[in-house]
């Protein structure tokens, strides 16, 4: 009995290992949500274009003190240099123009003062040239 079990057995193995092969298919990607699309999408035309950068050079400084009655700030600046008596500059709040001042004097250190010459100002505004 077991002679005849083992010969099926083996016939069976036989008969499996035995039949044509068949051509081993490329394997496909596994899917997961939205298949990739076969063939790229065709590229919009882009203009070669190189961007330049530019350091801001000009003067900017922060207003320190206001006078709203006499309409004058004291405007501080960093290193590096202070606006010229009589330049106009403009005031910046929260990236928006809020005013502006004419540099009148007195300079000390990195310090200078100027009138308020339109819209108003704030401790802490920004002041730049346009």
């Amino acid at each position: 009995m077991r002679l005849l079990f083992l010969t099926v057995m083996c016939g069976i193995m036989a008969a499996g290992c035995g039949g044509p092969k068949s051509q081993p298919s490329a394997p496909q990607p596994a899917v997961m949500g939205t298949p990739a699309p076969m063939t790229p999408p065709p590229e919009a035309p882009q203009a070669h274009q190189e961007l330049i950068v530019t350091p801001d050079t000009g003067l900017q400084g922060q207003v320190a003190l206001v006078n709203e009655n006499a309409r004058y700030v004291v405007v501080s600046y960093p290193i590096g240099g202070l606006p010229a008596v009589d330049q106009t500059l403009s005031v910046y709040r929260n990236g928006l123009k809020v005013g502006e001042i004419t540099i009148t004097g007195p300079r000390r250190d990195f310090n200078i003062a100027g009138d308020i010459t339109k819209g108003e100002c704030a401790v802490g505004d920004e002041v730049r040239e346009d």
